[in-house]
């Protein structure tokens, strides 16, 4: 196995390199105290796309110094898929501010996520593809306000979104895709003002789309498909004069597509040219079918 050091001016860096790699913590056991002691000078890690096995271990919060944690796309679990198997020492990470576990089997609870609260540097955040469940709890809303981008996509967490997550201001892309959250959308992503992508696809989300999206002016990307939405387009979508992308396709929508969408001249991607107002039609606004107004 190869592990590469790399010096910089600001810190030191380790890679596990994927094209040389295969095996597991049985070869470098990073569950070692004295090695991960030993390697506290680290500023960044990262073994992502390698054969990793195991759970993340307790003494992870030796790496006092540690900037940038990857550990996406393994085979991670906890022992037995235990509840909770994600190290809660991740918050002794006070420099932490990136963090990705993506693309391995962790799981189940979320319950580590109260001990984040403590990394107030935190940028980003991604779970997804994992095996997280249950409800999203409120301590999702004491991450760090320098949150930009929250990957929470392709897991089985459920409920409703609580309204904590509303103290996450700096959000810029917000992922919460293919799990089985339901409820409304709540009106209060309106505070999201520096949000450029939105992905709640694959839910069970209800209701009615907030016209409050439209306060959403930096909005780029807005995927609200395969969901159980039902009523109209709101007007004020017309706002978001950046939109490039919106899919709000496979759910239960009606009527016609508002005149106020001919605003966003970017639009990509919109649905079927015949339900646009004909002044809309002949900006050229509509490219590409992904919207419909009915399930299928």
């Amino acid at each position: 196995m190869e592990q590469t050091y790399w010096e910089n001016p600001h810190g030191a860096w380790l890679f596990v390199k994927a094209s040389l790699l295969s095996g597991s913590f049985k070869q470098f056991d990073w569950k070692n105290p004295t090695l991960l002691g030993n390697l506290s000078f680290l500023e960044l890690f990262t073994i992502t796309s390698n054969n990793f096995e195991g759970n993340i271990p307790e003494s992870i919060g030796h790496l006092k110094g540690l900037s940038f944690f990857a550990i996406g796309d393994n085979k991670l679990n906890g022992h037995n898929n235990l509840v909770g198997s994600v190290s809660t020492n991740l918050g002794y990470l006070l420099d932490l501010q990136f963090l990705s576990l993506t693309d391995n089997k962790l799981g189940r609870a979320l319950d580590f996520l109260m001990s984040l609260r403590n990394c107030s540097k935190l940028v980003v955040l991604s779970l997804e593809i994992n095996q997280f469940e249950g409800v999203l709890p409120n301590s999702i809303g004491n991450l760090s306000t320098q949150l930009n981008a929250l990957y929470l996509g392709q897991n089985q967490i459920s409920g409703m979104i609580p309204a904590a997550l509303h103290n996450l201001i700096n959000l810029i892309s917000l992922g919460m895709e293919e799990n089985l959250f339901t409820g409304v959308i709540p009106t209060y992503f309106a505070k999201f003002q520096k949000m450029q992508g939105l992905f709640l696809l694959g839910n069970k989300f209800s209701g009615q789309i907030p016209s409050s999206i439209g306060n959403l002016t930096q909005l780029a990307y807005l995927d609200f498909s395969q969901n159980n939405l039902e009523g109209s387009l709101p007007p004020s979508i017309g706002n978001c004069q950046s939109l490039q992308i919106l899919d709000v396709s496979q759910n239960y929508l009606s009527g016609v597509i508002p005149q106020q969408m001919a605003v966003p001249k970017r639009l990509a991607q919109v649905v079927d040219p015949m339900l646009l107002p004909r002044e809309v039609e002949e900006l050229g606004v509509a490219t590409a079918v992904m919207m419909a107004t009915e399930k299928r």
